[in-house]
């Protein structure tokens, strides 16, 4: 079993480290579902960042956003929703 890293509101860090957190908190990362359904996310500088999955996924994601924004929809799903809610927040 994966360990999780520990989550802390309020605390200074880098927002994409921030959102691996998030995306690990919600089971979405290719360490709880494998490479093809997992989520990842990728700095494209400036504060910007890119939520993906594999081209290999039938439901392929590929959203660019502000980082902040990422983490703000991110944050507003429950534990565990998984990438199907995920791509349902980021539709």
């Amino acid at each position: 079993m994966t360990e999780r890293p520990q989550f802390r509101l309020g605390t200074e860090a880098d927002p994409i480290a921030l959102i691996r957190q998030e995306l690990f908190r919600l089971r979405a990362s290719p360490e709880d579902v494998g490479p093809v359904e997992g989520i990842t996310v990728g700095d494209r500088g400036h504060g910007n960042a890119v939520l993906q999955t594999s081209p290999r996924n039938p439901r392929r994601l590929d959203h660019f956003a502000s980082a902040e924004e990422i983490l703000e929809k991110l944050r507003e799903l429950p534990d565990d929703a998984r990438p199907e809610g995920i791509h349902s927040q980021f539709a």
